[in-house]
């Protein structure tokens, strides 16, 4: 049974939430006095087209579509197309516009029409490239007419070709394909999908919901001389019909290198048990056309979703396209999931995946958001090479982006590099204020004025002129500097305006806890300064430490040592003198002897002390070095076996003082008694354990004799003092030996002590 509640004092929690919220208020009032300067960009030059054509004022409905033609009259230059609603009755307009050395003309080259029998007004709401789909050379476009209110029943709704000529585009249409028309829609989209079974002729792809009720189809017809079929030559079903197309598609290029051109597809309302947030899919070229099962596949990153409780319809692949922004020779992936939220409600997120030979990667390598309220970052996107220098350039089109008063809409442009797309634009471009149409209408043309760039297309089919709706067509020539003349426009959200969302999204109980958090958070902060103060000064403490014993190990070399040289040099030239007593050779000899014996001990004192030698790889050489010495002297022949490479640790110099003088004790017991030919030193790190293993081949004993005489390393004088060494290292000594199978000493030492 749950011990009861204890009741809250109504007036201490009543003046608790009064305090908090007056604090929270302060803090709000900070935060508020500084957003609008922080989100307010400084204003700098405002970008200002190469080209711009406007509609009339007495005739709206301008640009309601802008979109890249191909090469319709093959004269090296690219066209541009401009859709032009229809008002009052008029039927609306495709207006093209074709490239020259000098760029785009002011009027247009040629206007298409919908047949005699369509009188739509909203012809000119879609029209598009379709590449060389006849085969004949020239670029052909593609044009949607809505059911017309004035054709009785039953409605449909009609796509046609216009083919390109010597001349530019021919009136006349040349195929024509039709789809009922019904409320959830009927023709969407179309556009240009390469050549896909490389036939020489292009194909381009439909997106229709032709069946009321039914799923969104996306239709492809190939291209041959005699013009695309009058059926489609694949299929795919998608997500249910839906008054705005729920799929997009584009042409990918060559992504697996196969020489067949490939589609990126984008399934905006595809569910993975979350939501609908989404995926883009790759289908592979064949000689038969596009495979039917996709090469690839991607949906949302589990993590892209930070705001939203939880995967909604994010869209993505709301927009798709590919291009090498690292020019490495393969084709990278990006989609746009204008609904996505990271930090923002609905601003909009965009990634790219990186190509190989094997295809895209299955995780995006790079990620922008909007970081704008309703910024929807990411309704289209474009790839090119505006500056010519061999990376593929991105434009991403924001038409919610907002950045204080200043603007409203925008486009940003990233530059393409040798380690892919750079983090910050390096361009952008922004509409007025109130203004939501700049961005949602964007590619990149291709090269319009023949001087190997590539230009920027944008429209506004909302652009006002003398407080009327005109609408407007926008060209930037892209050159060697890119685009010039920035907004100046910054993804980076002001951390002011990350603070008050912050407060914004906390709840009160999380502010109360928050309080006490920090309080306790600065308590531990100290906590954890004095623990990091404590460890510098110990640490300083051991670096004075070897500093110490290296003056001490210099000291006794150059000074004890060099005294202990020089009588040991005297007394051997004494002993070797002719004049010299009988008398006073023995003790002459010995004073020599002595002398030998302490350099001997100074030598090994002074590597002891030199921090220089604390490094398990210096010991383990001066160990194989001394014995392979030793023995060499007395005729046994020596083996070491040592890990290679040997592991990075630091002994102590008590650590390995015990070690190298058991170590010459065993030995010297091997050669006195073992009666052995060959030893064996053996050194490992095991478990946070040195082992060091010295074995031989001799005569050995038998391990319950109370004092065998074979081996001295088992005298009760040697074995207390190897005993008592290995206990001073926290370790231990292990003795093996049995008669005629030799000994094996093997000490124990834990690097955790050492």
């Amino acid at each position: 049974m749950k011990p009861a509640r204890t009741p809250a004092n109504p007036d201490v929690e009543r003046t608790l939430r009064l305090r908090l919220g007056l604090v929270s208020s302060l803090l709000t009032g900070i935060w508020m006095t500084g957003l609008q300067a922080a989100q307010t960009p400084p204003l700098t030059l405002s970008p200002r087209p190469t080209w711009t054509v406007e509609g009339d004022p007495e005739s709206p409905g301008f640009a309601a579509i802008v979109a890249p033609a191909g090469d319709v009259n093959r004269d090296g230059c690219a066209d541009v197309l401009v859709g032009h609603l229809g008002q009052g009755g008029r039927s609306g307009r495709v207006l093209a516009y074709y490239g020259s050395t000098n760029g785009l003309p002011s009027a247009p080259s040629w206007i298409g029409r919908a047949p005699d029998d369509r009188r739509d007004h909203s012809f000119g709401a879609f029209a598009a490239g379709g590449g060389d789909v006849n085969g004949d050379g020239y670029d052909d476009i593609v044009a949607k007419s809505d059911a017309s209110r004035d054709v009785p029943a039953p409605r449909v709704d009609e796509l046609y070709l216009f083919p390109g000529s010597a001349t530019g585009l021919v009136s006349r249409v040349a195929w024509r394909f039709r789809a009922p028309h019904f409320a959830p829609g009927g023709i969407h989209t179309a556009g240009r999908a390469g050549d896909v079974n490389r036939d020489g002729d292009g194909d381009f792809f439909v997106v229709a919901s032709p069946e009321t009720g039914g799923t969104t189809l996306l239709l492809l017809f190939h291209g041959s001389t005699n013009g695309p079929a009058s059926e489609p030559a694949a299929q795919w079903h998608f997500a249910e019909s839906h008054p705005n197309a729920r799929v997009r598609a584009a042409a990918a290029g060559d992504i697996n290198q196969d020489d067949f051109d490939d589609l990126i597809v984008g399934d905006l309302f595809w569910s993975d048990g979350r939501g609908r947030s989404g995926r883009v899919l790759v289908f592979a070229g064949s000689t038969n056309g596009l495979r039917p099962e996709p090469l690839w596949t991607a949906s949302l990153p589990r993590d892209a979703s930070h705001f939203a409780r939880e995967v909604h319809e994010q869209s993505l692949g709301h927009s798709v396209t590919a291009g090498d922004f690292n020019d490495d020779g393969f084709l990278d992936v990006v989609a746009g999931a204008l609904h996505g939220e990271h930090h923002d409600y609905y601003d909009g997120l965009v990634f790219a995946w990186r190509g190989s030979l094997a295809g895209p990667a299955t995780h995006p390598c790079w990620r922008k958001e909007g970081n704008s309220m309703k910024a929807v970052f990411g309704w289209e996107v474009s790839t090119g090479d505006l500056n010519g220098d061999g990376f593929a350039d991105l434009a991403v089109g924001a038409p919610g982006f907002s950045m204080g008063a200043a603007y409203s809409s925008a486009v940003f442009v990233f530059h393409g590099s040798d380690r892919g797309l750079l983090d910050q634009p390096a361009w952008s471009f922004g509409g007025g204020p109130g203004k939501h149409t700049i961005g949602s209408n964007l590619d990149f043309v291709g090269d319009v004025n023949g001087d190997g760039f590539a230009d920027l297309l944008v429209g506004d089919h909302d652009f006002q002129h003398n407080q009327k709706v005109v609408g407007r067509a926008l060209v930037f020539y892209g050159d060697p500097a890119g685009l010039a003349n920035s907004a100046g426009l910054s993804l980076t959200k002001p951390l002011l305006t990350t603070l008050q969302q912050i407060h914004d999204h906390t709840p009160f109980g999380w502010k109360l806890g928050g309080a006490g958090g920090l309080l306790t958070g600065t308590e531990g902060f100290f906590v954890a300064w004095r623990r990091a103060l404590s460890r510098l000064r110990a640490s300083e403490r051991a670096a004075a430490r070897a500093a110490e014993r290296e003056r001490l190990a210099r000291d006794i070399h150059d000074q004890l040592g060099a005294n202990l040289g020089e009588i040991a040099l005297w007394t051997e030239l004494t002993t070797n003198a002719p004049l010299l007593p009988e008398s006073l050779k023995a003790p002459v000899a010995r004073i020599f002897q002595s002398a030998r014996t302490t350099l001997e001990s100074i030598s090994r004192l002074v590597w002891t002390l030199d921090s220089a030698h604390d490094s398990l790889e210096e010991f383990a050489g001066h160990l194989t070095a001394t014995a392979e010495q030793f023995l060499e002297a007395a005729g046994l022949l020596f083996m070491a076996d040592l890990p290679n490479p040997l592991p990075t640790l630091a002994l102590p110099a008590d650590t390995r003082d015990h070690l190298d003088m058991m170590t010459k004790e065993v030995l010297r017991n091997v050669v006195q008694h073992a009666e052995a030919r060959t030893v064996t030193l053996q050194l490992r790190i095991e478990a946070r354990q040195l082992h060091l293993r010295i074995s031989d081949d001799g005569r050995g004993f038998a391990a319950d004799s109370p004092h065998p005489k074979q081996h001295g390393a088992t005298k009760a004088h040697g074995l207390r003092n190897l005993k008592a060494r290995a206990k001073a290292l926290g370790g231990r000594l292990e003795i093996v030996s049995s008669p005629g199978r030799g000994t094996a000493v093997r000490i124990v030492v834990p690097l955790s002590k050492t």
